[in-house]
């Protein structure tokens, strides 16, 4: 069992992963000079950070790569793909083309987890983008109605960056737009993507291989979402035993994820009400390092829950509640991301200059010490801007 381990989960267990030590918020006004700049925060080895000027618009679709050094490779705000140096990359404009594209070209792609970055599977030099271009706004509100991917190469000889393939359609349908997710496949080399349907209980579950991206897994499953979920944030534990979707619309929606199939099961729909309404109808989940705490922000307070409880939905406890700061707006809760410090960070539902903090989210109750505004910076983050990754 132990070689066995060591076989399928020896590179990432026994190895530090990079790829995620940084971190771009934008505000959501057109770039310097004309708007005001962002933020990037860096994790150190050291597991301090710092923060520094960021000046391209990203609005919603923020994300970026590191090599295993934590250097930045590239990023893209769903528009286009830059160079760290916030060039643009040769053939790396306008992906997720159409009418939303042109109408945001100068402020980033106005989507939540709607792009993200993977490395391809035994190639160094390769990487995948997934993205979801929004083209309806009818029935459904703002829908993803394209799945698509763009691959980025390195040029061996110089070692710049891009292009090849561009928008590259993986699927056409009525999409969620902020439910991008993905994590390691058992084997410790390959990519499992999911997907959610708008307005229904279907999943689709995707497999990055060497041989490139193919449906695995089509799913009808749990909860029937209502339309209404453009606010919502998903996620996969760090171990990738569980699969988590939450939105003020549909609450809180758990399902257990097989990492050697790719297969959805257990759905756990949790519908009963909150503490208080959730006037900015936003909210976000991230689950502890430990892979056993799950937290919920919804405005004004943050919640969690034990997944190793025999009663999910009873485990539930506040363990944060929002303090009336304002810089310059409420700093109310939002979307949450785990970090490479161990530590889970949750931005505002406004424009503002703050992250709240959860310092020690492996512990129950309020030893996992959660902590309003712990986190202030020189400029602005804009409140959709909270960048994602996959669960390396």
């Amino acid at each position: 069992l132990l070689l066995s381990f060591i076989f399928h989960f020896g590179p990432s267990a026994l190895t530090a992963q990079n790829e995620d030590v940084n971190w771009i918020f934008s505000f959501h006004t057109q770039p310097p000079p004309n708007g005001i700049p962002g933020t990037s925060l860096h994790f150190s080895p050291s597991l301090a950070f710092w923060t520094d000027t960021f000046r391209i618009s990203c609005l919603g679709s923020c994300t970026n790569i590191s090599d295993k050094n934590g250097e930045m490779l590239f990023f893209t705000n769903g528009i286009n793909i830059y160079n760290k140096d916030e060039t643009l990359m040769t053939n790396g404009n306008y992906i997720n083309p159409g009418f939303i594209n042109d109408s945001y070209a100068k402020s980033g792609y106005p989507s939540s987890q709607g792009v993200i970055i993977i490395p391809t599977p035994n190639d160094s030099t390769s990487f995948h983008v997934f993205h979801v271009a929004i083209e309806d706004s009818g029935m459904y509100g703002a829908t993803g109605m394209k799945f698509y991917y763009s691959t980025v190469n390195r040029n061996p000889s110089n070692g710049s960056f891009f292009v090849s393939d561009k928008n590259q359609v993986i699927l056409s349908a009525t999409l969620g737009v902020c439910y991008l997710t993905a994590t390691k496949h058992a084997n410790g080399r390959d990519w499992w993507i999911i997907i959610p349907r708008i307005a229904s209980n279907k999943y689709r579950v995707y497999l990055l291989d060497p041989s490139g991206i193919s449906l695995q897994n089509e799913q009808q499953i749990g909860f029937v979402t209502d339309p209404r979920d453009w606010s919502g944030q998903s996620v996969i534990s760090p171990d990738g035993s569980k699969y988590i979707r939450y939105d003020q619309f549909n609450k809180l929606n758990i399902f257990d994820f097989d990492r050697c199939t790719g297969l959805l099961s257990n759905p756990l729909h949790l519908a009963h009400p909150f503490a208080s309404p959730d006037s900015a109808l936003a909210g976000g989940v991230s689950v502890s390092p430990n892979s056993r705490y799950l937290y919920l922000s919804a405005t004004a307070w943050v919640y969690q829950y034990d997944l190793q409880a025999s009663d999910i939905a009873s485990s539930r406890i506040i363990v944060g509640e929002y303090d009336g700061t304002v810089l310059p707006l409420p700093t109310t809760f939002f979307r949450a991301q785990l970090a490479p410090d161990g530590k889970i960070y949750i931005n505002a539902t406004n424009s503002n200059r703050s992250l709240h903090v959860i310092h020690h989210p492996d512990l129950p109750g309020l030893a996992c010490d959660f902590q309003n505004n712990a986190v202030i910076v020189d400029n602005y983050i804009f409140w959709g801007s909270m960048p994602y990754f996959p669960n390396y």
